[in-house]
């Protein structure tokens, strides 16, 4: 793989920790907090190694499957074997399933695996540009507004479908608070980034 993808692999990657990053500061600030915290010596203190701790659970589960979705589209970008980097993907995919994964449910892991191309295609596309700017990157990949908004849509249905699958594969009931919470930050997110990039 050349340097010039690696850069571009680096560059997405820390875009992608960003924003699971952010996603967190807005799940932390809609949960309520007890109206005795103010009178707790250092609150501040315990808050910022919960929050950093919150940080690095999500950031952990968030970058599982991009991670696979971005080195299958650098290993396409660099081969120009799309299928061979796809099928390498769902390997990988196939192995966290079967040891790492809790649940039996085969609807899950088709969604999981909709999702990953999907971001395969996404990652391509921005790889595709040949910047070294992820804001350039994506409006050189979605020139029209529009076209990054309907990809944003589309993984946002399929992130609804995969958490619902989670929570009702763990017993929980759904709608789960948390869950709810966490597509409500991510969506505050997105907005806020589709307005500064067009």
């Amino acid at each position: 793989m050349s340097k010039f993808i690696d850069d571009q692999y680096k560059i997405i990657r820390e875009e992608e920790k960003k924003f699971a990053k952010r996603v967190v500061y807005i799940i932390r600030a809609l949960k309520p907090q007890p109206w005795w915290n103010l009178f707790i010596p250092f609150m501040f203190v315990l808050e910022y190694f919960a929050r950093k701790k919150d940080i690095a659970r999500f950031t952990e589960k968030h970058m599982l499957f991009k991670e696979m979705a971005l080195s299958a589209a650098c290993w396409t970008a660099a081969s120009g074997d799309p299928e061979k980097s796809r099928q390498e993907m769902l390997s990988q995919l196939r192995d966290h399933w079967m040891h790492d994964q809790q649940f039996e449910s085969r609807d899950l892991y088709e969604l999981l695996e909709e999702m990953l191309d999907l971001l395969l295609e996404h990652y391509l596309q921005l790889l595709q540009t040949m910047e070294k700017d992820y804001t350039l990157m994506i409006r050189k990949a979605y020139p029209v507004r529009a076209h990054y908004q309907d990809f944003l849509d589309r993984m946002t249905r399929v992130e609804m479908k995969i958490d619902r699958s989670v929570v009702e594969a763990s017993g929980l009931t759904w709608p789960d608070p948390y869950i709810q919470s966490k597509q409500k930050a991510i969506h505050e997110v997105r907005k806020r980034d589709l307005s500064e990039i067009y």
